[in-house]
């Protein structure tokens, strides 16, 4: 069996900083929904008290949809402090479910199409992150395994000169989750589970994970999270890093360390 190591990534939370344009994409498809035809492009258009709200929200989506919920959430003046309170007021407003979902990604291809510049800007990688993926010396030891849309994905990592193929991208869906895809990884690339390590920063994806496959999970405590999640982490003794700590865990996967 080969020795080579391979990292499978979360992307929103560990690779992109993306909650500005969650935010922009969410409002603008919560106010089509509400009939308004504000339509908005920079973080700056937004309150001090609105991307407060929502970050500290954020950690609880799960779903491109959901993150319109938050906003509807915030109008609805209902207060959201942990996952089972979100699970619970999408339930109650499971009937938007579609519509929500419909309307997150025409906003988002609308932001994509029409102002390309302003949407990547909204799309920043985490520092240590961008130089990491920068530097790997060989990209095919590297699979994103995301809920965000792929599209989306390699407009952003191809924009900071980061190419990854088809068959390093995988979408989760509901029906099509996280442990299956990599499951799949490991079968179709003939690869080790003691070979593979995957992080994220969505402590029930992380426990899914561990209880349906073999892999070394790492929390992303760079990501987005709660402190509910991080107690998580620890009672699941599931050893959580900084964005430091994950980049020197691997440098030995750089052209710096191949060169030295």
């Amino acid at each position: 069996m080969s020795s080579v190591e391979y990292l499978a990534l979360d992307f929103d939370g560990v690779v992109s900083d993306s909650i500005k344009e969650c935010l922009a994409t969410a409002f603008n498809a919560f106010s089509r929904q509400q009939g308004d035809s504000v339509f908005r492009t920079d973080i700056s258009q937004f309150s001090s008290e609105e991307i407060q709200t929502f970050e500290r929200t954020r950690s609880f989506i799960r779903r491109g949809e959901d993150y319109v919920y938050l906003l509807k959430a915030a109008a609805d003046e209902v207060t959201i402090k942990s996952q089972n309170d979100f699970d619970a007021f999408t339930s109650s407003h499971e009937s938007l479910r579609s519509v929500y979902r419909e309307l997150f990604y025409a906003q988002r291809q609308r932001l994509q199409t029409e102002y390309l510049e302003e949407w990547l800007a909204l799309n920043p990688l985490y520092p240590n992150l961008e130089t990491f993926l920068q530097r790997i010396h060989d990209p095919a030891c590297i699979f994103i395994v995301t809920t965000k849309d792929l599209v989306s994905v390699k407009l952003i990592l191809n924009a900071h000169g980061i190419e990854l193929g088809p068959d390093q991208l995988f979408q989760a869906t509901k029906h099509y989750r996280k442990p299956q895809i990599l499951n799949h990884i490991l079968e179709m690339n003939q690869i080790g589970s003691n070979q593979i390590i995957f992080i994220d920063d969505h402590a029930d994806t992380i426990l899914e994970v561990s209880k349906n496959t073999d892999l070394r999970c790492y929390f992303a405590g760079w990501g987005y999270h709660s402190k509910d999640q991080l107690d998580q982490m620890l009672e699941s003794h599931t050893q959580i890093l900084t964005s430091g700590e994950f980049v020197s865990k691997h440098m030995h996967l750089t052209t710096t360390d191949k060169q030295s």
